[in-house]
């Protein structure tokens, strides 16, 4: 239950940091002062949402004038760098410092669920990319493919029309980012 809970808080924070990002990308000239602090925290807040290797839970980013603070707490000195490096890179930040703490081997269950929630997130990504690019595909217009994918590991099930068909969406599966492993499950169609 607290789990499902969890889950779901991430979610819609999720979704709303994307909205608010997606919606500020398009007009950023326009923010000033206050504003335009805000909108660069909600940038930085989501770019460490998104970075799998981050836990944006135990960052807070503080922003004055352009000016980004780091506190909170990291697993180890790459992560720290990592963060920094991550609010250099945004064209709106002035200065940068760095006061995040290095506490390694440390784990709750937050961090734990904001992992198994980037988990199902980069899975579900996959599938769907896939499910797209099958469907897109000239040479796979005549297929029944199935795709799931679990920690990064694509299971294509279903029926194609030829070897040549069943080859490309497994080659098709492994060239796509994140992808780990191609379980080919694929069966021709008899004629």
């Amino acid at each position: 239950m607290i789990r499902n809970t969890l889950i779901n808080t991430v979610l819609v924070l999720a979704s709303l940091c994307f909205s608010t990002a997606a919606t500020a990308a398009k007009s950023d000239e326009g923010w000033k002062g206050d504003a335009k602090d805000a909108w660069l925290e909600g940038r930085l807040e989501t770019a460490y949402l998104v970075n799998t290797n981050l836990n944006n839970f135990r960052i807070d980013p503080d922003v004055i004038n352009g000016n980004v603070t780091l506190s909170g707490t990291v697993a180890s000195e790459s992560d720290k760098a990592l963060a920094e490096r991550i609010a250099k890179s945004m064209t709106e930040v002035a200065t940068v410092t760095n006061n995040l703490r290095v506490k390694s081997g440390h784990s709750d269950p937050i961090e734990e669920n904001s992992k198994s929630f980037l988990r199902v997130w980069r899975d579900s990504t996959i599938t769907a990319g896939l499910a797209t690019e099958f469907t897109a595909s000239p040479a796979l217009k005549k297929r029944d493919i199935n795709v799931d994918t679990d920690n990064g590991v694509v299971t294509l099930t279903g029926h194609v029309e030829n070897e040549e068909a069943k080859k490309l969406a497994e080659d098709m599966a492994r060239e796509y980012e994140h992808v780990s492993k191609v379980n080919n499950q694929l069966r021709v169609k008899k004629q």
